[in-house]
């Protein structure tokens, strides 16, 4: 099983949640964004405001399509779960910055990337025009760091 290279294409065989996918049986995270949470017993984690709504979003787009990856310069070409950290193009367009455009991810300010300074001014507009997300959900922020929670009830 080959990993993917810094330019490689491949079929999207399964989304995972909003933020990774599976190329060819390679565990795929996007470069610099993150998304809420969904369910898993096995990780004891809790769905979150909008991690199935990412999820959907991002299958809509990308399942059982040939996307191509490339990574970054400045970001390792794996994360500590093994996972390639790629940048996801589909046609052209970069799949990471659709989603943090319409509200379905988060600008992920934890560590540099090429694209960061343009990903923070997506997840501007997107908070400005209350995209996904952003009209869904409780978002806290402090700088560019955000909290997702769901909006309580009256």
């Amino acid at each position: 099983m080959a990993t993917p290279s810094l330019a490689s294409t491949g079929e999207v065989t399964y989304v995972f949640d909003g933020d990774t996918i599976e190329v060819d049986h390679q565990a795929v995270r996007l470069i610099g964004i993150n998304t809420p949470e969904i369910a898993r017993k096995k990780y004891g984690t809790k769905d979150e405001c909008y991690g199935l709504e990412s999820k959907a979003y991002l299958e809509s787009r990308v399942l059982g399509k040939k996307v191509k990856l490339k990574s970054d310069p400045q970001v390792d070409k794996k994360d500590k779960y093994g996972r390639t950290l790629a940048y996801v193009y589909l046609r052209g367009r970069l799949i990471n910055k659709e989603l943090v455009q319409q509200g379905e991810a988060l600008f992920y300010p934890f560590f540099p990337f090429s694209k960061r300074a343009e990903f923070l001014r997506d997840q501007e507009t997107a908070k400005a025009q209350q995209r996904g997300l952003w009209r869904a959900c409780e978002v806290h922020c402090r700088g560019p760091y955000c909290k997702i929670e769901f909006k309580k009830s009256i």
